[in-house]
């Protein structure tokens, strides 16, 4: 049942074990970081289209489990990242090498989320973050079980709430909150959830899922309203990122069965469609599947690059999670979209 397949998708996005430390100690002591390339064959579905290799890295902990971050955020200048997962955040260095290609993941920093009075996320459902981004004053954090988006003027200080209507999160199938989070370059905040009803009754009288558009909530400099998504079942938006020329990037899972995700769907959508009121409709960029390192993709962000490109970094939060690093050439886009600024 489809309603099967919901439930395991949010457990299994919620999975994750803290290793961090306090402030002043070493930082994920055990952590192992090695580099893996694509496979030479990559089968009949995986299929990374226009986008160009730029190197990906294999992360592992003494923890079984670990599933690094679902939501991130890496600097303009690609030396740095910040990571949020269950309660947690990291932020890390970014090493390259001579050419620019992704070579290293260093940890500088860890710690866990707070609430708007300082005191550390709740256990459970309470700290289920799985999104986010930076306008470069604050970082906006989506959370998947207790639907809400947090703003953090410093991700280690108190966490503010995002004003969002019942309206909107009462029509959330609970544990598919808010794991797309982006700002886009007019300053807006877009913020989807994985799957909601067309009206809260239907939630709460456990109707069936249908195919039908996911509403969020965009804040704008002049205003707030809902934002939506095409209809994407048997797939579930995990991720957002607004890209340098102002379009949008979002990854999707696919369902494969009541237990298994067997693809993830990375798409693009022009700018122009994220106003309130609109439907985001992206077009097919690639498809992360075996026998790729890994390819259940929740974490995206993007940054321009110094040629005219836009580069990808994309998470996948397997266990072990892979950080990869693509280039998206300036002229390249998906069937009937371009990134051309």
């Amino acid at each position: 049942m489809l309603r099967n397949k919901l439930s395991s998708i949010a457990l299994a996005c919620t999975a994750f074990v803290w290793t961090g430390h306090a402030a002043g100690q070493v930082i994920l002591p055990d952590l192992v970081v090695e580099q893996v390339s694509l496979p030479a064959n990559m089968g009949a579905v995986a299929d990374i289209g226009p986008l160009e290799f730029r190197g990906a890295l294999r992360m592992t902990t003494a923890a079984v489990d670990f599933v690094g971050w679902s939501g991130i955020w890496v600097s303009p200048d690609g030396s740095s990242l910040v990571g949020v997962e269950e309660g947690t955040w990291v932020r890390a260095n970014l090493i390259y090498d001579s050419v620019g290609n992704l070579q290293d993941f260093r940890p500088v920093a860890a710690g866990l989320l707070h609430d708007d009075m300082g005191q550390p996320l709740a256990d459970g459902g309470d700290s289920d973050a799985e999104a986010l981004d930076f306008d470069g004053k604050e970082f906006f954090v989506g959370f998947e079980t207790n639907n809400r988006v947090l703003r953090y003027r410093d991700i280690d200080g108190p966490g503010f709430p995002l004003p969002i209507p019942s309206a909107i999160t009462d029509t959330i199938f609970r544990g598919t909150g808010f794991s797309s989070v982006a700002v886009i370059r007019d300053g807006s905040v877009i913020a989807l959830p994985e799957y909601a009803y067309a009206t809260a009754s239907d939630r709460q009288a456990g109707a069936g899922f249908t195919a039908i558009p996911t509403r969020g909530w965009m804040e704008t400099p002049f205003g707030a309203g809902p934002i939506s998504l095409r209809a994407a079942l048997p797939s579930l938006p995990v991720a957002l990122a607004n890209l340098p020329n102002g379009d949008l990037l979002t990854a999707e899972v696919h369902l494969q069965d009541d237990r298994s995700i067997d693809r993830a769907e990375i798409g693009l959508a022009p700018g122009t469609e994220a106003v309130i009121g609109g439907m985001i409709n992206p077009c097919a960029l690639a498809t992360f599947a075996p026998p790729m390192p890994a390819w259940r993709i929740e974490g995206a962000t993007a940054r321009p690059g110094p040629n005219g490109e836009t580069l990808l970094y994309l998470l996948s939060t397997s266990a072990p999670p892979v950080l990869y690093m693509f280039a998206l050439p300036a002229d390249r886009g998906c069937a009937g979209h371009s990134l051309a600024n």
